[in-house]
């Protein structure tokens, strides 16, 4: 967390501190809920925080976002804050009815203080705790345990849940949740397993294999753990990482937005979607720097390379499509999606306002809802060409993925579902307009990359990758991917993936599903695209 750049810096206690760290669960979709009541339901969850914190004896470090991070000089003090917050952010009534929920942690250490604010180990472990946590959670280190286990703070207790790895950090963590009167107590299991997440930026042994052994021992049943970038490249949250495939090195890491999500290549850049802040990064390949931060409607959901722009879907607040000019790196058009010539496209109400976006087969294409829009990039216009194209109203696709012929879109499936027809990924034909599904283990897949006849799809849920046939739209194969599989891309005859839980990016056999590499770069990766002979990837922090 960076300082904000306005506020007077705190006082902040030195030595040994408890800090306390929380989030808001669920922040994106919430505020596509909301809307404009979105800011006002986020001063009142930081005005609840602040008063419980101050009145503990706290100090607010800082306020980012849906985030906050405070110190406390007693451990005890820390611990009824945490519990006094939730308890008013649970009585508080927020905008329409909704329900904010905020997870919290609490660690002990004794983090560097350095120009007005915190850093070090004991900073990074209070985050990774409260990433494993869920909305209304407050989750303890084995540190700040302590304190309750001793009878120091009256009327809470301890639930021990287990000892787990955290992310980038050797040493694993025993986690406890507080237990309180008027608290919720049951929650999902924590979002990490245990002993399987080590730090993926530690030194690795690189093996050198000759040719004649490779061919002995047979190449596919090789797995190579390829360096994780050199010592003089380290990986920084929320950045866009240019990997090279050859030697595994990390090449680059270009700091970008909040939580950059889909990136793709083209007229000579990598622009990169920041879903966080509602911006697109254009980052020279060259140059390997930012050379534009773009500001683009609220709710931004995906990006798309076309002929002679890049594409946005905005669905909320106007369901549209913008154009950014890569001449100008500015948004020059904003075309509403239509059904027919002139009335404008609702989603029912309630709907997921995500959406997805592809460029090809003459048009730029909108799936959002169950609609699938084309958008004529020439005449500036947007029009309904299937309602197929969502298994739920209230659910939108997750990708949209071109050839020549055709555009195939992911379909977010739901146990209620019994009207549509089954699949969940759905081919239009470009030319004729039929509609073709293709039904799947995983009802949220979330990506699709296209390779000649072949359509690659992610089921993340299922940890596998199929591989689709366009032809005859049957699956051909079926490939485990485990870490966590989240975007794929084709290139030099492999299948290059995204591995969000391991924080790797994994080189498959396009023929086998066998893993050939696994380069790590740490943190969350989520988008990948290649050009210029990189791979190009957006790394969550």
């Amino acid at each position: 967390m960076k300082p904000q750049c306005d506020a007077v810096m705190p006082d902040l206690p030195t030595g040994t501190v408890t800090l306390l760290i929380t989030d808001v669960e669920g922040s994106t979709e919430l505020l596509k809920r909301l809307g404009d009541a979105y800011a006002e339901a986020l001063d009142d969850q930081h005005r609840l925080l602040e008063r419980a914190i101050a009145l503990y004896g706290g100090v607010v470090v800082d306020t980012q976002g849906d985030s906050c991070l405070a110190a406390f000089a007693r451990g005890r003090d820390a611990v009824a804050a945490a519990v006094e917050a939730q308890r008013a952010l649970a009585a508080h009534p927020w905008p329409a009815g909704e329900t904010l929920r905020v997870r919290m942690a609490l660690h002990t250490g004794e983090p560097t203080v350095e120009q007005g604010r915190y850093v070090g180990l004991t900073v990074h472990r209070a985050a990774r705790i409260m990433a494993l946590g869920h909305g209304g959670q407050v989750l303890l280190s084995r540190s700040t345990a302590s304190v309750v286990e001793d009878g120091e703070v009256l009327g809470v207790a301890l639930r021990d849940l287990g000892e787990h790895d955290l992310k980038d950090i050797d040493r694993p963590e025993r986690v406890y949740q507080l237990v309180a009167d008027d608290l919720a107590r049951d929650f999902p299991a924590l979002r990490t397993g245990a002993s399987e997440r080590r730090s993926s930026r530690m030194r690795l042994v690189v093996a050198s294999v000759t040719a004649a052994l490779l061919a002995a021992a047979g190449a596919a049943a090789l797995v190579l753990t390829l360096t994780g970038g050199d010592s003089s490249v380290t990986v920084a949250a929320n950045s866009l990482v240019a990997v090279d495939p050859g030697s595994g090195k990390i090449v680059a890491s270009i700091p970008v937005g909040g939580r950059p999500g889909p990136v793709e290549v083209g007229f000579g850049s990598a622009w990169v979607l920041n879903l966080d802040d509602d911006t697109v990064t254009r980052v020279d390949l060259q140059a390997k720097t930012v050379t534009k931060t773009i500001s683009v409607g609220v709710g931004a959901a995906d990006l798309t390379v076309g002929e002679d722009a890049v594409w946005v879907v905005v669905p909320v607040g106007g369901d549209a499509v913008q154009r950014l000019d890569p001449e100008f790196s500015a948004v020059t058009d904003t075309i509403a999606l239509r059904i027919g010539s002139s009335t404008p496209f609702t989603p029912d109400p309630g709907a997921n306002a995500d959406g997805a976006i592809g460029a090809g087969a003459g048009a730029v294409w909108v799936a959002v809802g169950s609609g699938l829009f084309r958008v004529d990039a020439s005449r500036r216009t947007a029009e309904l060409a299937s309602d197929q194209f969502g298994l739920e109203p209230e659910s939108s696709p997750f990708d949209v993925a071109t050839s020549a012929e055709a555009v195939w879109t992911t379909r977010p499936r739901h146990q209620s579902t019994v009207e549509r027809a089954a699949g969940d990924l759905a081919r239009y034909d470009a030319e004729t307009g039929a509609v073709t599904f293709v039904t799947l283990s995983d009802p949220e897949a979330s990506d699709i990359e296209i390779d000649g006849d072949s359509v690659w799809a992610v089921e993340r849920n299922a940890d596998r990758i199929v591989r689709v046939s366009d032809a005859n739209r049957g699956i051909e194969a079926a490939f485990s991917v485990a870490g966590g599989p989240y975007a794929v891309v084709v290139t030099d005859g492999s299948l290059w993936v995204t591995a969000e839980d391991s924080g790797e990016i994994l080189r498959l056999d396009l023929r086998t599903g066998e893993a050939q590499a696994r380069i790590p770069v740490g943190y969350r990766p989520t988008g990948i695209a290649a050009s210029d002979g990189l791979l190009w990837v957006t790394v969550q922090g």
